[in-house]
């Protein structure tokens, strides 16, 4: 499954079947929790700071939309050894 917006449509399709699980998934996904997540990963793998300071601040720009929640989920499920 691709980030790009071209593949959005293929994000329904993956979630398809699976509502109640991406339901739950979702109420606990926030953009703050991304946010401290990737500032916490790019400390510990010393990221150069001006990397790590402008991806902090594209993600704070960011919105969480429903489509980039399914693609959140649809990665945390693979990664996790389930089928998206």
């Amino acid at each position: 499954m691709h980030y790009s917006p071209q593949a959005c449509r293929h994000r329904d399709a993956a979630v398809d079947g699976r509502e109640p699980e991406f339901r739950a998934f979702a109420a606990n996904l926030s953009m703050e929790d991304i946010v401290a997540t990737a500032d916490n990963f790019m400390r510990e793998h010393s990221v150069p700071f001006t990397l790590s300071s402008e991806t902090i601040t594209r993600l704070r720009k960011a919105k969480l939309t429903d489509s980039r929640k399914k693609l959140a989920f649809i990665y945390v499920t693979a990664f996790r050894g389930g089928v998206a």
